[in-house]
């Protein structure tokens, strides 16, 4: 294992839960979630996706600052710098 400091994904039932670690699962390309989400679900995912681009944009921006990926090991392994300015089109 590479990212044991990943959490595991719970891939059994609720009476009967299995954990395997993330990097051994793998998300099937377009694979649907049918079942009915809860009140609280619904609310959160309207939440998320439901914001004003200016405020999504700025939730975006103070998550990249708050990560401060410029000082991590992998960055400085690569050579790489992250801009935390977002980019203009």
């Amino acid at each position: 294992m590479h990212y044991d400091f990943l959490p595991c994904l719970q891939v059994g039932s609720d009476q009967r839960p299995n954990y395997l670690p993330m990097e051994v699962c793998k998300i099937v390309a377009e694979q649907q979630y049918r079942k009915k989400l809860e009140g609280q679900q619904v609310s959160k995912l309207m939440d998320s996706t439901c914001q004003r681009p200016s405020l999504r944009e700025d939730n975006i921006c103070q998550i990249v600052e708050q990560n401060d990926y410029n000082k991590t090991e992998r960055a400085s392994e690569f050579g790489m710098e992250v801009d935390y300015r977002p980019t203009s089109v």
